[in-house]
């Protein structure tokens, strides 16, 4: 994949932490997985130079052909985005932030989608009564990338599995997405708590094991 940018957020000058450059850039356009999309300043990148837990996912989409999607923490959009050009009936994106819900908003006219994908402000499933075939989760993984206000990574996937289930249909699926740089043993416990069927899919890049769980309702 390459990067198409009227300035990349590679240029952008040094900040002390490394993963703040998913969050703090200038805006520009991202060629992924096929498509162009803007990616907006304080809004997550899925950039496969600095990320890629976007790219795992976008490489497992299954075949949505007249499924309906969620996208949680959206960010762009992109995964959402992917799975209505796939075919998908109905997709609906959510984040919390405002930013991210504008850029979202951008890349659906860019794509002309909006027949297909709805924006929601949502903090998870908040604001989301409905359920879905699949269910696709770009959360924050590690706590120094995260608002430490809003409580840790840990506590928002547990808060993620919890509730996700209530929101698939019979034999949906949810993707949750996740980095070594965290401690994934954590995950993999809670995990195994769940009444559901787990699938670990890893791909090592970046010096770091990425890991897509795919979580089947029983």
């Amino acid at each position: 994949m390459r990067i198409e940018k009227e300035t990349s957020a590679l240029e952008t000058p040094a900040i002390e932490n490394p993963w703040a450059r998913l969050l703090r850039h200038e805006d520009y356009d991202l060629a992924i997985d096929g498509v162009i999309i803007r990616v907006n300043d304080h809004v997550f990148s899925p950039d496969p130079e600095l990320t890629n837990s976007s790219s795992l996912i976008l490489k497992n989409i299954p075949d949505v052909t007249g499924k309906t999607v969620l996208d949680v923490g959206a960010g762009t959009g992109i995964v959402g985005l992917r799975c209505a050009m796939k075919g998908a009936e109905r997709v609906i994106s959510v984040d919390v932030s405002d930013p991210a819900l504008a850029n979202i908003k951008e890349n659906i006219d860019r794509l002309d989608v909006a027949a297909t994908v709805e924006v929601r402000e949502s903090n998870l499933f908040s604001n989301v009564p409905e359920r879905f075939d699949y269910i696709f989760a770009n959360l924050p993984i590690l706590d120094e990338a995260w608002s430490q206000d809003k409580g840790s990574t840990q506590h928002l996937v547990r808060r993620f599995l919890d509730e996700v289930s209530g929101h698939l249909n019979d034999d949906g699926t949810a993707y949750l997405a996740w980095g070594s740089f965290s401690d994934v043993e954590p995950l993999r416990t809670y995990l195994a708590t769940l009444d559901m069927d787990v699938h670990e899919t890893q791909e090592e890049k970046m010096g770091f094991t990425w890991y897509l769980f795919a979580i089947t309702k029983r």
